[in-house]
């Protein structure tokens, strides 16, 4: 781990494997926040939480310190990572998602997991499976979102990454209540294309963009009837018409 030079420690972190190229900056940048420490033997260590003058820690200077460093940007987006009524599971997926940490091929292609030639779509077998790739730009993903905003009767464009997706998805819509249901969507979409694609690598499963599309509402269904007792509607009806879930949150409003 280290080594004592001249009464002060050097670190010197050995690894069992050569770090990968990503791991190598994660090091580095390890060793950057290190340095500015000095440790000297035969003194105690201690905790100093430096934004109390006094070193001692509060959740006040906490949240000042996440407000004065985060932008509207930061928060906005967080609002729609970490989303009411969808599952922790669900909500953590998500942030991994938007930083392309899920396993996807790719993903585990990086790792060494996986050689280049296994690393393709589940989907469309034509290009390389990343986060972005597999939610938004495999045409079959496409056809899944598309359906949503047709089904909803919206038309537009897909944005490029996960993060611009779900910073847009809910200005599509009007209305805190419709914004709540929206969001929770957009989240049951993107779980339901991981759910179906891992059907289909572990348990030969078939693509079938109604079933899917089907699943997603029906999880919709369930997550806002266990957000709110009073809502009444099922997936079936959903999948007939959006009317009902619109209608719900007209009354809310």
């Amino acid at each position: 781990m280290g080594q004592w030079v001249n009464d002060q420690w050097r670190w010197n972190l050995v690894w069992r494997r050569k770090l990968l190229s990503y791991e190598e900056q994660q090091y580095h940048h390890l060793l950057s926040m290190l340095e500015p420490t000095i440790i000297r033997q035969g003194k105690d260590d201690k905790l100093i939480w430096s934004c109390n003058s006094d070193g001692s820690f509060s959740v006040k200077s906490c949240c000042t310190l996440i407000d004065n460093t985060s932008s509207a940007t930061d928060r906005v987006f967080e609002a729609n990572v970490w989303i009411k009524g969808a599952p922790p599971k669900v909500q953590v997926f998500l942030w991994l998602a938007v930083q392309d940490k899920v396993s996807t091929r790719a993903f585990l292609h990086q790792r060494t997991v996986l050689s280049a030639t296994q690393a393709s779509c589940v989907f469309c077998s034509s290009n390389l499976e990343t986060s972005e790739h597999l939610f938004i730009h495999c045409n079959f993903s496409r056809s899944v979102w598309m359906k949503v905003l047709d089904w909803w009767g919206i038309q537009c464009c897909l944005p490029r990454t996960i993060d611009l997706l779900l910073l847009q998805w809910p200005e599509m819509v009007h209305g805190k209540f419709q914004r709540s249901a929206w969001r929770l969507i957009s989240s049951s979409t993107i779980w339901g294309i991981w759910l179906l694609r891992n059907k289909i690598v572990f348990e030969e499963g078939t693509i079938n963009l109604f079933d899917c599309f089907s699943t997603i509402l029906h999880r919709v269904a369930i997550w806002l009837h266990s957000q709110d007792s009073n809502f009444n509607y099922t997936g079936n009806d959903l999948l007939r018409s959006s009317d009902g879930i619109k209608l719900w949150c007209n009354k809310k409003s």
